[in-house]
C-alpha cells in the first residue's frame, strides 16, 4: 500500500474497446465491450485490476451474472 494513496490501478495486456463504454450517473464511465490488446503488451496483469485500500470506499451498486 502506498502512502496518500486511497487506491492504484493495475494495467494489463487485455482492456475493453473503449468506443463500446458508456457513461452512467454522475458521468461515470463503464468499461464494458469486446476485450482487444492493450498498449501494456509487458504487464504481468491479464486484464485491467483495481484496489482499493479501504473497504469502506466501495459500495456495490449492482451485479452482473455474466
Amino acid at each position: 500500500m502506498e502512502e496518500k494513496k486511497v487506491g492504484v490501478k493495475g494495467l494489463g495486456k487485455k482492456k475493453t474497446d473503449e468506443s463500446e463504454h458508456f457513461i452512467w450517473k454522475d458521468d461515470i464511465k463503464v468499461p464494458c465491450g469486446s476485450i482487444i490488446a492493450s498498449e501494456h503488451e509487458d504487464s504481468p496483469l491479464e486484464y485491467n485490476e483495481y484496489a482499493v485500500y479501504d473497504p469502506k470506499q466501495v459500495q456495490a451498486r449492482s451485479y452482473v451474472k455474466v
